[in-house]
């Protein structure tokens, strides 16, 4: 959809494969996504929320191509912030993410049973 020239709403389909459809700030020359929108990798995972300067700025949902799901608010196109995750086998966890993966003070629930710590790139560190 455009006005004044300009697009508001469509799809972006980059040169990599990635895909973009949703909100786009019209006050660029280049539509920048903006507002709300689904990001769609070429690999398969999935961004689903709110953009800002065509970078993924507060609450939404990233779904990695092997059905892992986070949910949450994030702050950057690394999909760094606070959130729950839950994956394939159905173990939980709900804190800190960077780069859509448990890194920093969070918890895993599994089988009713909570274990909380620190995680590193995507691993719980054992002190």
């Amino acid at each position: 959809v455009f006005r004044d020239g300009k697009i508001t709403t469509g799809t972006a389909i980059f040169a990599n494969g990635d895909r973009y459809e949703g909100s786009f700030d019209t006050t660029r020359k280049i539509g920048t996504p903006s507002g709300r929108g689904l990001f769609i990798f070429a690999n398969g995972d999935r961004y689903e929320g709110e953009f800002l300067g065509g970078q993924p700025l507060g609450e939404g949902t990233f779904t990695r191509a092997d059905g892992t799901r986070c949910q949450g608010t994030f702050f950057n196109q690394g999909l760094d912030g606070e959130g729950t995750c839950i994956y394939p086998s159905g173990l939980r966890y709900e804190g800190e993410l960077r780069g859509g993966v448990p890194h920093g003070v969070g918890t895993i629930i599994e089988d009713g049973k909570r274990f909380p710590g620190t995680f590193r790139n995507g691993q719980r560190e054992e002190f």
